[in-house]
């Protein structure tokens, strides 16, 4: 109880962004990496329920879809983003998205 499942894939083919570790090459140890242009579906799992049914995405609210999976007792939660306003980044370089997620105090 208490967990939180983030899964990000894109919107058309459904396969999932690469995840990789980048050790101490950027600010970040790790890095997803997400195609300029590109619609991507974000789903968030918790056996809790979410504080409100939207997320942030680098200070732009993305509308959730909630289900409850009964066998599984979990919430699942889903919304399309775009990365229309991520620009490319040079080599070696990364930009930081932010993700907010309104957690309910169970959470915690």
């Amino acid at each position: 109880n208490g967990s939180l499942q983030i899964e990000i894939v894109e919107d058309e083919t459904r396969k999932p962004v690469y995840f990789k570790e980048d050790g101490g090459r950027f600010s970040e140890a790790q890095t997803l990496k997400l195609n300029i242009n590109t619609k991507y579906v974000l789903i968030v799992s918790s056996k809790d329920e979410l504080a409100r049914e939207e997320v942030l995405i680098n200070g732009e609210t993305i509308l959730l879809l909630s289900s409850f999976v009964e066998e599984e007792l979990n919430h699942v939660y889903k919304g399309v983003f775009n990365t229309d306003k991520i620009g490319k980044t040079k080599k070696d370089n990364r930009d930081v998205i932010a993700l907010q997620i309104p957690l309910k105090t169970s959470l915690l």
